[in-house]
């Protein structure tokens, strides 16, 4: 599962490093700094709303745009890009977590259900 989400983030990072430039990477700094900043408290919501603006500001510019930038132009916006990425993949993360804690109980629950022992494990 975690190999998943790992595929979905790094295909949306390539997807948007294609897909979007700036000749003023600050507009994606204030994006990046607020997702590393406030990531871990952002609620889904929080998220789209970051996603969308940031998916906005990308969809803004085409690759000629990018052609169009200095090489660390072109660096500065992909560092950026990588920063956000982490925020998001952090995030994410933490989600998967209580995700699979919760499934975890779950399945106990259900395998119990059923009649079914279940075995502790070492951590419970």
């Amino acid at each position: 599962m975690r190999s998943n989400i790992f595929k979905i983030v790094l295909l949306s990072a390539v997807l948007l490093l294609a897909g979007c430039a700036s000749t003023s990477p600050r507009t994606f700094e204030r994006v990046v700094a607020d997702a590393e900043q406030n990531g871990q408290q952002y609620s889904r919501e929080d998220w789209e709303r970051a996603d969308e603006s940031f998916e906005h500001f990308c969809q803004r510019y085409d690759y000629a745009q990018l052609q169009k930038m200095s090489e660390e132009e072109q660096r500065e916006v992909g560092r950026l890009m990588a920063r956000y990425t982490k925020a998001r993949a952090k995030s994410a993360m933490k989600d998967l977590d209580g995700f699979i804690k919760t499934g975890a109980t779950l399945l106990e629950g259900f395998l119990e259900g059923l009649g079914l022992e279940v075995e502790e494990s070492e951590e419970n």
